[in-house]
């Protein structure tokens, strides 16, 4: 009956010596939690730990860990033991704020010791130290001697039809429920009917389900269990399915439609068996083996289509980016609007002659300004000071700003003529006269000396003056 792709077995859970260094700390602390997780394990400070390791097969370190030097003591104790540590499975765990050079203590270990398969974990936070044990759980019960495929999956399906009852866990946040129902096998698929009931809510919240089968326990050499994890659902009431399954058990649809109440089916697809039978090592193989079924190969499989769709869609993503990048980077570097294809079919013939028509309009308006337009637009551009912006050419602005000073020049003569005659200050009046050769040599001659400055404010002097001369 059952089917199983993919599959992985586990052996059987070996002893752990877990050695801690420094009583009374942190190490001390996250070494018994670990234990919890690791199982089957002895829990002792490295100065005492055991002198005869023959017993373990696994060993567990725990220290802190601020550079190679703050692990001497694990460090000694694997070099006085690695004869004997050969072959084992052996775990350091560091503690500390960070990882830094942690691995490479890890790898200067092995070369020191002989020691190729150290697995190194560090914990920068205790809240890390549940994951770290269940992977370190995972290497202590790491396959020995695997029991074939086509066989542990027999052996499953012999166990799954000699019973009947299973305890089903299902959870949702704060919320557990376990209940013992009867299941009935079909199609490598395990059903439950029932009427409801708070188990439900794990199922419609979560999804997930643990279910275990076991035989009664009369001692430590006969013991034989199942334990089944995978995902649980609700088949359609009346669906062709749920009317299937109930003929499986031999219920119609006419009893059916006559009871009082509906009945529910629950059905369980299982992603894993983990099976514990101690009859298995009479045949030299692990008391612990695990198989993974067909449904969780398929769920692998889907997965990895899908994280192949998303890794190509996002690549896409990347690729249209980058392109959208390198044409706004061209449209910078030309400064022209290149034409948007999208566009130009969503815009109408009309509204793209109302454009061509502007930009006509624009471009002979533009063609049509005259010389005399242009010079003036051109001088209009003198700034406070008489000088030209940079728009117009060298030439341009010197004769510009050239006349800009004759003119000025005439207009202080005016206004020392209009002095004279008004009765203004004749001596200072006398002292500045106009050169003949020019403006240049105007400004080129030294300042008279005078009493009071003359100062040259449009504003302020021309008011000065004029009030003097309506005086």
């Amino acid at each position: 009956m059952i089917r199983s792709g993919h599959w992985t077995i586990c052996g059987k859970m070996i002893k752990t010596l877990l050695m801690y260094d420094g009583k009374m700390s942190s190490a001390e602390r996250i070494a018994g939690r670990l234990s919890y997780l690791i199982g089957n394990a002895k829990v002792c400070e490295l100065s005492e730990a055991p002198d005869d390791l023959s017993p373990y097969g696994g060993f567990c370190f725990v220290f802190n860990f601020y550079g190679a030097v703050t692990a001497a003591n694990a460090s000694i104790y694997l070099r006085t033991h690695s004869e004997e540590m050969k072959n084992s499975r052996i775990a350091m765990v560091g503690i500390g704020f960070a990882d830094l050079g942690f691995m490479n203590f890890i790898v200067e270990l092995e070369k020191s010791t002989g020691l190729h398969d150290l697995e190194g974990y560090f914990l920068s936070r205790e809240s890390e130290t549940d994951r770290v044990g269940a992977e370190i759980g995972k290497l202590m019960r790491k396959p020995e001697h695997p029991m074939e495929e086509k066989k542990i999956a027999a052996a499953v399906d012999a166990f799954l039809s000699g019973h009947t009852t299973l305890a089903l866990a299902t959870a949702a946040r704060d919320f557990i429920r376990n209940t013992p129902l009867e299941y009935v096998c079909h199609k490598d698929l395990l059903y439950i009917m029932t009427e409801g009931g708070n188990k439900f809510r794990g199922i419609l919240e979560n999804g997930r389900f643990c279910a275990a089968v076991f035989d009664p326990f009369k001692s430590m050499g006969t013991t034989k269990g199942l334990q089944i994890t995978g995902e649980a659902d609700l088949v359609p009431v009346g669906s062709a399915e749920y009317e299937e399954v109930m003929g499986v058990k031999g219920i119609t649809k006419e009893h059916l439609d006559k009871l009082p109440i509906t009945m529910f089916l629950i059905r369980l697809t299982p992603m894993k068996y983990e099976m514990l039978d101690t009859a298995f090592a009479k045949e030299g193989y692990d008391v612990h083996q695990t198989l993974l079924t067909s449904f969780q190969q398929r769920n692998w499989e889907a997965g990895a289509v899908f994280a192949k769709e998303t890794a190509a869609r996002a690549d896409q993503k990347a690729r249209t980016e980058s392109a959208d990048g390198e044409a706004v980077e061209e449209l910078e570097e030309d400064g022209e609007q290149k034409e948007n294809p999208d566009l130009e079919e969503g815009v109408g013939q009309e509204e793209r002659s109302d454009w061509e028509e502007t930009e006509n309009l624009d471009a002979a308006d533009t063609e049509d300004r005259t010389d005399e337009e242009a010079s003036d637009t051109d001088r209009e551009e003198l700034d406070e000071n008489g000088e030209l912006t940079d728009e117009l050419g060298a030439d341009e602005s010197s004769e510009i700003a050239k006349e800009a000073e004759v003119a000025r020049a005439a207009e202080v003569a005016d206004i020392l003529k209009e002095m004279r005659a008004g009765g203004g200050d004749s001596d200072q009046a006398d002292e500045i006269t106009l050169p003949d050769d020019g403006v240049e040599e105007f400004y080129d001659e030294e300042e008279p000396e005078v009493e009071e400055p003359f100062a040259f404010d449009d504003e302020d002097f021309e008011d000065e003056a004029f009030e003097e001369k309506d005086e």
